[in-house]
């Protein structure tokens, strides 16, 4: 994530997440489209070296939300959440987030993904299954962050 022209990155599969998160700390980040440019107030994040639906599914993920509040500096503020570019650096998402990981973690990184691909096929009623299985399998996968 860096400030500056997104034109050069309308081509690449990246994240939009927004800068304001819910009270609870859940972030909402979604998949960017094609030649989409954002504007105020979201991250774009380019995942290199990771499954976009992994990351995607982590940074929505109840875990990451429990991260988000336990040590993002505006959640003292009364007003509104706002995660800055430097929390979003440092929140807690490993360097690779794929299939190269071995044993219990590389079993949850391929559950995620495909209850990440289930989730962007179902209907309501099912998508908020999927989201509490994908919120345990996160929690498990980072060990209850």
């Amino acid at each position: 994530a860096r400030p500056g022209s997104h034109q050069r990155l309308q081509s690449l599969p990246r994240i939009y997440l927004r800068e304001i998160c819910k009270r609870d700390g859940t972030m909402t980040a979604c998949r960017a489209l094609q030649r989409s440019i954002p504007l105020h107030g979201v991250v774009t994040v380019v995942p290199e070296h990771a499954n976009l639906e992994v990351l995607l599914a982590i940074l929505n993920s109840a875990a990451l939300a429990n991260w988000v509040r336990a040590r993002v500096a505006s959640f003292m503020k009364v007003d509104f959440q706002r995660i800055t570019l430097a929390e979003v650096r440092s929140l807690p998402l490993p360097a690779q987030v794929d299939e190269s990981w071995e044993g219990t973690r590389q079993t949850l990184v391929a559950e995620i993904a495909a209850l990440a691909s289930e989730a962007a096929k179902a209907d309501a009623g099912d998508f908020k299954r999927i989201k509490v299985e994908i919120d345990h399998a996160t929690d498990e996968l980072y060990g209850g962050v």
